[in-house]
């Protein structure tokens, strides 16, 4: 009957919740991707969970490369990471239109809304396991003196092994570097134990991440010739992206979500 239908059902969630809550992120890809409006074609999500006591948030929050997860919802124990691939032609798009493509721009917007959508999915699931959540922010929260996102959800899923940083905050995994990208923060234990990391090493993955990003100032980067031509708002230099220019031109396309990524020709360039 329907009450041991119900039964069954929160003994498996009891038993395994990160395979009920990845179902339930696979089922919510699924259905955003049938929605008639859904132009851009994504592939299959990847899930992976990160401490929020992993000792690397301490630096980055020093560095004022990211919020700290602990300020943004001190309940949080674990960060859920989701990144969905786009595997259509938006990148080859891009790269042959420059600025003119329009499927680009449409894959911008596609990931916004389906990370919007997933992590919708994901509190609902962490509601029914009776856990507390919180989203990690919105993809209007900018740092304009920083000229940053506030939280760095791509700093997250490198983290979390899912892919690497590139020019700009961008993002690259084995599928390229065009994707929907999202964090849930929750009081669940899903991730495993922080590892334990020497100071050399915190500070080594500082500046890796800083050399990723090729912001002028963060670090010793260098840009050639072709990266900084391929600039709108002629944000590049040799000494790398200026990034009070670059967030200016992203005003300039859209005010609300200055983000580099509805811009991405420098994506290209992984350092």
């Amino acid at each position: 009957d329907e009450n041991s239908i119900r039964r069954e059902v929160k003994f498996a969630m009891a038993r395994d919740p990160k395979k009920f809550i990845e179902r339930n992120v696979r089922e919510a890809a699924k259905h955003f991707q049938e929605r008639p409006e859904v132009i851009t074609e994504f592939g299959e999500p990847v899930i992976r969970y990160v401490s929020a006591f992993h000792p690397l948030f301490d630096h980055l929050y020093m560095e004022r490369l990211c919020e700290h997860p602990k300020k943004i919802y001190n309940p949080g124990h674990s960060i859920i990471v989701h990144y969905v691939p786009v595997i259509g032609d938006a990148v080859e798009d891009l790269e042959a239109k420059g600025r003119d493509s329009h499927k680009w721009e449409r894959a911008h917007y596609d990931s916004i809304m389906l990370s919007q959508y997933i992590n919708m999915a994901i509190r609902d699931s962490l509601a029914k396991l009776g856990r507390i959540s919180s989203i990690s922010g919105v993809a209007t929260d900018w740092n304009r003196k920083m000229h940053m996102p506030m939280w760095g959800g791509k700093i997250v899923a490198c983290m979390a092994g899912i892919g690497e940083l590139g020019p700009a905050g961008s993002f690259h995994s084995e599928y390229g570097y065009a994707g929907s990208i999202g964090t849930t923060m929750t009081d669940g234990f899903y991730a495993d134990a922080s590892p334990e990391m020497t100071a050399e090493e915190l500070d080594a993955e500082i500046q890796k991440i800083k050399e990723a990003f090729c912001y002028e100032g963060l670090a010793e980067v260098k840009a050639d010739a072709e990266m900084i031509s391929v600039c709108p708002g002629k944000a590049i230099g040799t000494d790398g992206i200026d990034r009070a220019k670059c967030l200016a031109y992203c005003e300039s396309q859209n005010k609300k979500i200055p983000d580099p990524g509805l811009c991405g020709m420098c994506f290209r360039f992984k350092r």
